[in-house]
């Protein structure tokens, strides 16, 4: 696979999310596909939440990475934002950029910083 836009990881899954008090979390399950490797994974992702806000909410999420899948265990940090029914993240895991976009159902506003532990179990 060739991809003339230089990133390399395309997702596609579902979240639920919820933030209040402060403190919240996000639950994710993901279908990706490296396009340098042409490895196609699973990915399950667990975050905590610290910032601002009330939210909360179940939705379809689609991102991109300039990175690549590696099958384990991996940490990542990086900003969300939810606002009813559209939320996104950016963040690191200090050698890629990632971003996702979510569009579903939800309610309230937050935003502020997460750390996630993500399970990534590849097929090919």
């Amino acid at each position: 696979m060739d991809d003339p836009l230089g990133l390399a990881v395309f997702s596609f899954g579902g979240s639920a999310s919820f933030f209040t008090g402060g403190i919240g979390g996000n639950y994710s399950v993901a279908g990706a596909v490296d396009t340098k490797s042409g490895k196609v994974c699973i990915v399950i992702t667990t975050c905590a939440r610290g910032g601002v806000g009330e939210s909360m909410g179940v939705k379809v999420k689609g991102g991109v990475s300039d990175g690549s899948l590696c099958e384990g265990n991996s940490v990542k940090g990086g900003l969300f934002a939810e606002a009813g029914p559209v939320g996104g993240t950016v963040g690191t895991d200090g050698d890629s950029i990632r971003t996702s976009v979510k569009f579903g159902l939800g309610g309230g506003a937050s935003s502020g910083a997460q750390i996630c532990l993500s399970n990534t179990k590849c097929f090919n």
